[in-house]
């Protein structure tokens, strides 16, 4: 077996340490190792019993399917990007070999439900807002406009799905009342708090805040996953999330604090913060992720900025991720139910795809990356070998 070959293995067994990725993202990246790589692909499709009259037209395609995905990113984007597709193309080469030898049409297969109860679509802007007197109104249907007023403090619902917070006189008026905005499963939503500050909500999440902020100091409660970008003030701005305070003035950041996710993941994208937790204080700098595991442990590791902001930005990015976490995001977003058959819950994908493609599309590309199959029944979808 030749040394590409066994780093091949190595990879699709998730086995490669970095300097052996990059050893093989380097063989990817060059013509002249086209024919160690079409032998290799070749290998793999003996050993999975492909027809020998076949195998120089398979690999063939197969090689030209993974170059097309290496090299149609890096004209686009910056290495960074080429470098993590040359990834998601390697593993692509294991999936190829295996669907072009039980698929005709070179797609996982679904096996649809006759009594499904209708379509499972992506989310997008659902949320109920919480008045502070106890009301509820149901963003998802209201028009356009001034929703409520409180103690002078407009509510607004704007054409583009934000909920603004604005006060004629720009003071409190005596307004002490807590309101609360939750998105469901499948669920987003944009509040712009009274001082300006914006707040992006995921879905399954909600954020508890004043009307307006009037003591010394500005807070919000969240439960689940929000991006802030909190305007300047000499008023401190803090977020509790499960007994983790995040300390700011003026900052680019996001929380991931799920109740049933086993740590807290505070990323800062810009300015400072500070977190306390059970008495201890950890200081962040842009471009590091602090991981609260609520145990008394943070540990402050590097950030990937694109996959922190992917929900943000409507795209789902796996990076070397297990497809048990891959689905639990895509449960909370499409609102589904995920059950395994197999064991292929801990395997690891690379990949990027819209958050607003068909549930269908989004795991026939998870099905071909890892090599699998999934069913559909009603909203649950089965995932196996």
């Amino acid at each position: 077996m030749g040394r590409f070959e066994a780093l091949l293995r190595k990879y699709q067994a998730n086995r490669c340490t970095p300097e052996e990725l990059e050893e093989l993202l380097a063989h990817f990246g060059s013509d002249l190792n086209t024919e160690e790589i079409k032998k290799a692909i070749e290998q793999q499709l003996i050993e999975k019993g492909g027809e020998t009259k076949e195998l120089r037209s398979e690999t063939d395609e197969i090689y030209k399917q993974i170059k097309r995905r290496i090299y149609t990113p890096k004209r686009s984007y910056g290495r960074r990007v080429y470098r993590w597709w040359a990834a998601a193309a390697i593993l692509f080469c294991g999936s190829l070999v295996g669907y072009y030898l039980t698929n005709s049409d070179h797609l996982p297969v679904s096996e649809p439900n006759p009594n499904t109860p209708g379509p499972i679509v992506a989310g997008g802007n659902r949320a109920t807002l919480t008045l502070a007197n106890g009301d509820t109104i149901l963003l998802t249907n209201s028009a356009n406009g001034q929703l409520a007023e409180d103690g002078g403090v407009a509510i607004q619902k704007t054409h583009d799905g934000q909920l603004v917070y604005t006060s004629a006189a720009g003071e409190s008026n005596g307004v002490t009342g807590t309101n609360q905005l939750t998105t469901p499963n499948g669920g987003i939503y944009n509040v712009v708090l009274s001082d300006g500050s914006h707040v992006w909500l995921n879905a399954a999440s909600t954020l508890s805040y004043p009307l307006m902020f009037t003591d010394d100091e500005r807070w919000v409660e969240l439960s689940g996953e929000a991006y802030f970008e909190i305007v300047h003030d000499t008023k401190p701005f803090k977020v509790i999330s499960n007994g983790q305070i995040v300390h700011v003035l003026g900052t680019a950041f996001n929380v991931d604090a799920y109740a049933n996710a086993a740590a807290i993941r505070t990323t800062l994208l810009q300015g400072a913060v500070k977190l306390s937790y059970q008495n201890r204080e950890t200081l962040l700098k842009p471009g590091e992720m602090a991981v609260n595991d609520l145990k008394g442990k943070i540990q402050i590791k590097p950030a990937d900025r694109d996959k922190i902001l992917a929900w943000k930005n409507g795209m789902f990015v796996f990076n070397n991720e297990s497809i048990a976490d891959i689905m639990r995001k895509v449960a909370r977003w499409y609102d589904i139910e995920v059950t395994y058959e197999d064991a292929v819950a801990d395997k690891k994908l690379w990949g990027t795809v819209s958050r607003y493609r068909t549930i269908n599309e989004l795991l026939d590309n998870i099905a071909l990356a890892g090599n699998i199959n999934y069913r559909i029944e009603g909203r649950r979808v089965i995932l196996m070998k």
